[in-house]
This record gives C-alpha cells, sequence and structure tokens, in this order.
C-alpha cells in the first residue's frame, strides 16, 4: 500500500491507504474533455468518461475514438500486453484500478493470449467500467440495510474506505453537502455515485482547489508550448526539472497537458511532495518523536527545494498557518509548507511593502509600465528586458495588467533570479574539495556581486552555520550564502529606494548629468534648462510629434508631484 493525502489545501493531511489492486476511481479525460472542459468543469457536476462509457451515453464512434486514443499510447507493434492494461485505466482516468478486475475481465476476453488488438482493447474498457459501476451499486446496497433506497451520510467514510477511498474530512463534507439536494442527511444511488464521480473528477481536491487549477490552465493555454516547469513555476514549487520530468513519465504524458493529465499531474505532484516531507520528517526527527523544531525545518525546506531568503519568513508563516512551532508533526509541517508557499516565500515586512507599492494607486489591477513603476520604487533596477521577460511569465493569460497576487509572483521570480547569481557566485568562490566558503572567500565573493559588504552579516551567518553542520571554524555552506546575498539585496533595495530606484553608480553617472544643465551651480535645474535637457537625454520624444502628447503627460505628471517655484532639485531630478 502506498500513502497520500486527498488534500491540498491547508487541512492536516490523513494518511489514505490505496491499495496497488485499487478500486478504480475515474475522471474525464481525452478528446471529448477536449472539445468542451471549460463547460463541464464549469458545473462541477460529474462527467466521469467511464461511468458515460457504461451508460452507452457516447456514441459508438465516439467510444472507439477514445479506445483508439488510449490504444496508441500503450501499443507495442499494434497490440497490448495485459501488463499494460493498468497503465491504459489510468491514462482514461480510473486511479489505481484493480488488478483482480482486470485479471477477471482480460481471461474472459483473451483466455489463451497475453496481448489483445483494438477490438478486443476496447471491449475490455467498457467491461471494466461495468464491472465497477456494478461494484458501487453493490457497495451502495450493502449499506443500505433496510433497503429504503437511502444511506445515511454518516456512514459514507466507511464504505469509502471499502472501496480503498479515503478522501479528508473536510473535502469529504463539502462534496456531501454539494450533491445531498435536500440536504436531509441521506443519499440515494444516484446521489452516491455522483459524489464519488465528484471525487474521482477533482482528483480528491477540494472544489475551490480543482477550479483554481483548471482556471490556471485556462489562461496557459493562451500560450501555445507552455509546459508543466512553467505553470509549477507561477504556482512557486520549487521543483528540480528531473522531479518534473517523473511526473509527466507516470501520466505519460509530455509537457503539453489536456485539462484531464493536469489535475492527474497535480495531484502526483502532491503524492510526491507528501512523500518527500514524511520522509524527511524521519530523518531530521533525531529523537523519533514524530515531531520536529523549527531549526529542522530550514533544511528539510532546502532539500525540497525552497531557498529561504529570510528564516523569519518560516516563523511568520508558521504563526500564519497555527503550527506549533516546537514540536511539529506531519500534518504542522504540510500545513506550514503550504502557507509559505502562498506567501510566496516572504516575511511579513516584504509582503507589506510589495502590497505598499502595489496598492499605491488604489488600483485592482497594475498595467504592465505601472508595475515595473512600482518595482523600481521597490528598488527592483534590473532592466526593461529582465523585466519584460518576468513580466510575460507572470502574465499568463495576456492581458497586460497584474493583479496583487500577479505582482508578488513578480517579485518573488526577480529575487529567485537573484539568487541563481548568488549560487553561480558561491560555486566559482568555492575552493576545489571544500564543502563551504571561509569569512575571507566569502566577502570577496560577495564584492564580486557589486555589494558593499556588511560583516556583521557575514560574521552571524558563518557562526550559525558552523554551529549547525557542528564544525569548529566559521564557514557558509551555499544556503548561509546564498542568505547573506539577500540581505545584503534588501540593503541595497532600500538605497535604491532612496534613490528613485538607481543603484549607487547609477546615481554617480546621473549626478554629473545634473550638474551640467544646473548652469547657476545652485542645486536646481531651472524650468528653461529642464526643457534643454529633456530634449538632448531624450531626442525622439522631445521631437516627433505623435510622441510629443506621451512627453507632456509624463512631464505634468512628474512636474506635479516634485516641481518647486525655484526649480528641479536633484532627488526629485532623479
Amino acid at each position: 500500500r502506498r500513502v497520500y493525502p486527498y488534500s491540498y489545501g491547508g487541512e492536516t493531511p490523513r494518511q489514505v491507504r490505496v491499495g496497488t489492486s485499487g478500486d478504480g476511481l475515474s475522471t474525464v479525460s481525452g478528446p471529448v474533455l477536449e472539445k468542451g472542459y471549460t463547460r463541464r468543469y464549469q458545473t462541477t457536476r460529474s462527467f466521469d468518461k467511464a461511468s458515460v462509457m457504461a451508460q452507452s451515453e457516447m456514441g459508438e464512434t465516439e467510444f472507439e475514438e477514445v479506445g483508439q486514443e488510449i490504444f496508441d499510447k500503450v501499443k507495442d507493434h499494434n497490440e497490448v500486453h495485459r501488463t499494460d492494461l493498468g497503465r491504459a485505466l489510468e491514462l482514461l482516468g480510473f486511479v489505481c484500478p484493480r488488478q483482480a478486475w482486470i485479471d477477471e475481465i482480460f481471461s474472459r476476453i483473451s483466455p489463451q493470449y497475453n496481448t489483445i488488438e483494438i477490438d478486443d482493447f476496447v471491449t475490455f474498457l467498457r467491461e471494466y467500467a461495468a464491472f465497477r459501476d456494478e461494484a458501487y451499486e453493490a457497495s451502495f446496497r450493502r449499506c443500505d440495510q433496510d433497503g429504503s433506497g437511502q444511506i445515511d451520510s454518516s456512514e459514507l467514510a466507511e464504505m469509502l474506505e471499502e472501496l480503498d477511498v479515503q478522501p479528508m474530512s473536510h473535502v469529504l463534507e463539502e462534496v456531501i453537502e454539494e450533491v445531498d439536494k435536500d440536504q436531509g442527511g441521506t443519499l440515494d444511488l444516484d446521489e452516491f455515485k455522483e459524489l464519488l464521480d465528484l471525487l474521482h473528477m477533482r482528483e480528491g481536491f477540494t472544489r475551490s482547489e480543482f477550479e483554481e487549477f483548471v482556471s490556471i490552465l485556462r489562461r496557459y493555454d493562451r500560450r501555445k508550448g507552455e509546459d508543466l516547469p512553467a505553470i509549477l513555476n507561477w504556482l512557486g514549487f520549487m521543483w528540480p526539472k528531473e522531479r518534473i520530468q517523473q511526473v509527466l513519465e507516470q501520466v505519460n504524458s509530455g509537457t503539453r497537458l489536456d485539462p484531464h493529465n493536469f489535475i492527474v499531474c497535480m495531484r502526483k505532484v502532491r503524492e510526491h511532495e507528501l512523500e518527500m516531507v514524511q520522509h524527511l520528517l524521519q530523518k531530521h526527527d533525531s529523537d523519533k518523536s514524530g515531531t520536529i523544531g523549527m531549526r529542522e525545518v530550514v533544511p528539510i525546506l532546502k532539500e525540497i527545494g525552497y531557498e529561504m531568503w529570510d528564516i523569519s519568513a518560516i516563523f511568520e508563516a508558521a504563526e500564519e498557518a497555527g503550527v506549533d512551532s516546537s514540536e511539529m508533526d506531519l500534518s504542522g509541517l504540510w500545513r506550514l509548507l503550504l502557507t509559505y508557499r502562498k506567501r510566496e516565500g516572504f516575511a511579513n515586512i516584504d509582503l507589506q511593502q510589495i502590497d505598499g507599492a502595489f496598492d499605491k494607486d488604489r488600483l485592482q489591477s497594475l498595467p504592465a509600465l505601472e508595475a515595473m513603476r512600482a518595482l523600481r520604487e521597490l528598488g527592483f533596477t534590473a532592466n526593461f528586458l529582465v523585466m519584460q521577460t518576468m513580466l510575460s511569465k507572470v502574465d499568463v493569460d495576456d492581458t497586460g495588467t497584474l493583479d496583487k497576487r500577479e505582482f508578488r509572483k513578480m517579485v518573488r521570480m526577480l529575487q529567485e533570479r537573484e539568487t541563481l547569481n548568488y549560487k553561480k557566485a558561491f560555486q566559482a568562490a568555492l575552493p576545489e574539495g571544500a564543502k563551504g566558503l571561509n569569512e575571507q572567500e566569502a566577502e570577496q565573493a560577495i564584492r564580486d556581486l557589486s555589494f558593499r559588504v556588511n560583516r556583521q552579516y557575514l560574521a552571524l551567518a558563518a557562526a550559525v552555520c558552523a554551529k549547525t553542520n557542528r564544525e569548529d571554524e566559521p564557514f557558509l555552506d551555499q544556503m548561509a550564502f546564498v542568505r547573506v546575498c539577500s540581505y545584503h539585496s534588501r540593503d541595497l533595495r532600500e538605497v535604491s529606494k532612496s534613490n528613485g530606484g538607481w543603484t549607487e553608480g547609477e546615481v554617480n553617472h546621473l549626478q554629473s548629468v545634473f550638474n551640467r544643465y544646473d548652469v547657476k551651480h545652485s542645486g536646481l535645474i531651472a524650468s528653461k534648462e529642464l526643457v534643454r535637457m529633456v530634449t538632448d537625454l531624450f531626442p525622439i520624444l522631445a521631437r516627433d510629434r505623435k510622441m510629443r502628447p506621451e512627453l507632456q503627460r509624463i512631464m505634468k505628471e512628474v512636474l506635479q508631484e516634485t516641481w518647486s517655484f525655484q526649480g528641479l532639485g536633484f532627488k526629485d531630478f532623479l
């Protein structure tokens, strides 16, 4: 048996036992879904393809097209081996198909051979779907002991466990409320099937989680060629390509995803991440108590793939999630991880500044150019092309605007870009065979990144790193080096914010430009010289009649905030 939770929200994960022989949970997939998945998903009702097949609601031609599509994915020399039938059923949408059912049906269809061709393959799919529906009805009848045609919703958890399905309690409660139309606390057979179909279709996610995933895929669907790595990065997963490829291989999908495969991929992502969390919790649980402290959380998150720009962000995420940071069990660690990702890895002070820059104009969404202005106000000095690239990654539906959540993601992606540069600098400075940098080596590497070194950051990080790794001499491993660089970057952004979004080097250059037009050496540029300066520095903008209204708009906006009767000072000039 393998273990995974039927949840992806902030609730406590329960260990869900899923037999390797499975129950054949199914969901929508294939060409039928591709034709109208948006409409079907929006209704949130059951669109279980296998059930549709079993009830003969699909035309024979369409039925054969679906079977042909699956056949083509698993065939070998125009035949499917019986050992590949489980994978074929999973591609169709069945979760953990029962091997006993597969063997029984296959022995009837092909008693003498281990392979079948397309006609028998389609027959196999139909019979398996019918077999599963019969099993569901039998389970319902066993629970309906008085023959009333109704079962009490409180008995569902036990009934589902017989089918090797154990959704989290909050997910089950949500689905019961959805299908129990009269809210009487009982379900008839049709409502029971609909409940199973909803659990199957949503792959165990809550309705809001499921709809969010569908919305994300719909937004990405505008971009032909976007893939799972890009979507996971947008969602905040820090997964290496190798790990993502493992998930894609399990789903038997290329990087391009149809809606069904994407939902299945997200379930696989959840299962894989929970298994990692369980393994790492056991690894770092030195006293075998089943709990860990915050000290162990940092290396666990790092092993999963997350870079901590500020350790305080982890403590604040734990507080927001309501987690006991002194004794954190699996459920607490899982909730912390989800909350940390929802916060994009930022500390409270960062979120306040990011949201403050976004809310300055009190808009629900920022146009692209305004978003770049807000980023410069935060002190980010990346050039225009870099900003455009980040904007393209975040604004996946190509609206040309960012909402607050997207704006946070853009800031996070800019910091991830910086982090990559810090890692490269660390590796370039790392002596051969060494596991870290001493303080002198780290100081030079930080200087090479054009930071003014703060030795207090360096000394504290080196001491903590040595203590954590039980070493006598202070040193910085890659994680500590990245964190120190992040502190320096935050300080530099504060300087940049006070300089109107310019770096110190750029400020020095612009001071010489300012002095050139400060003809009276009064520390102010008069209006006449300001016109000359704009004409010299931006000749096309100043002289092209078509662009002149834009220049006038810019000048009006700037001068309303900065112009005094005497002229323009250097700070306002910046």
